[in-house]
């Protein structure tokens, strides 16, 4: 995938995110086993649309700013674990009973990797600080504020990733230009 998909994948994953937050705000009760109302689809499918497109997130601060592997795929592959949860919920209408067996290890397994992430650019300075401490707190603030919208960390978080990618880096002189 180029950079320039991986971006735009990683934009429309903000927007999921972001939807799921407006969601959470305006129907804060997601205590649920079926899907019986349209606010469970939009906070189901966009929470699904949103873990599968931020993958291209992770993937962009791997390629672009040498993020560490096992850390990335980590984080990856805990969000993939529980969208499987997810979309599978939402093909059949109800939380499928084995959902905690793919949603507690995929959550902890995204929660450590960004929280690994977090420090790495930290102290890489790879991300500005406060894109840094958003990706430490990402996982716990988007389970935590769930019915409070705690969707608009990762939203913002990402969709500062796929914006700044986008973004062309800004041309400096070279000694030989200046002169």
């Amino acid at each position: 995938m180029t950079q320039q998909r991986l971006a735009l994948a990683t934009l429309a994953g903000a927007a999921a995110w972001l939807v799921q937050a407006v969601n959470q705000v305006m129907h804060p009760t997601f205590a649920f086993t079926e899907l019986t109302r349209p606010e469970h689809y939009v906070n189901d499918g966009s929470f699904a649309a949103a873990l599968v497109l931020t993958a291209a997130g992770f993937l962009l601060l791997r390629r672009e700013r040498q993020a560490p592997p096992r850390a990335t795929a980590a984080a990856i592959g805990g969000q993939l674990l529980v969208a499987i949860g997810v979309l599978a919920g939402l093909v059949t209408g109800t939380v499928p009973g084995w959902f905690a067996a793919v949603g507690v290890p995929g959550n902890l397994v995204a929660f450590v990797a960004t929280v690994v992430l977090a420090v790495w650019a930290w102290r890489t300075r790879a991300l500005p600080r406060p894109a840094a401490l958003a990706l430490g707190l990402v996982v716990p603030v988007a389970l935590v504020g769930g019915d409070a919208g705690g969707a608009i960390l990762p939203a913002a978080l990402w969709g500062y990733v796929g914006a700044r990618a986008l973004t062309p880096a800004p041309v400096r002189p070279t000694a030989a230009a200046a002169s």
